[in-house]
């Protein structure tokens, strides 16, 4: 699957989810920014993307996606359950609410 594709498929997805690390970098175009995933999946159709700035921790990654999805379950929009869960992260982690395990990933979108 290349970026061309993404661009150019019919995702009308809600939300895509990218939990890897660096997933919200792309490469500086001449002309057209950056050009990366999330904005690929937001041209071809998604409404929303979550993706991360920097390297990620596997463990704190796969805490806050469990607090983002149930956030999503109990009924919230995509901006305010990614907000739940690192508010959730920083409250209940002593000693590791640090931003590097909470702050990189951003919801980028609607």
């Amino acid at each position: 699957l290349t970026l061309e594709e993404l661009k150019t498929g019919a995702w009308n997805a809600e939300l895509v989810v990218l939990s890897g690390c660096e997933t919200a970098l792309g490469e500086s175009a001449h002309g057209e920014g950056m050009v990366g995933f999330a904005r690929a999946f937001l041209r071809g159709g998604a409404r929303g993307v979550v993706a991360s700035l920097w390297q990620v921790s596997d463990e704190s990654t796969a805490d806050l996606m469990h607090a983002f999805y149930a956030s999503i379950l109990d009924g919230n929009p995509p901006r305010e359950a990614l907000r739940n869960a690192k508010m959730q992260w920083i409250t209940s982690r002593e000693g590791r609410g640090q931003p590097y395990y909470w702050a990189p990933f951003i919801y980028i979108g609607e």
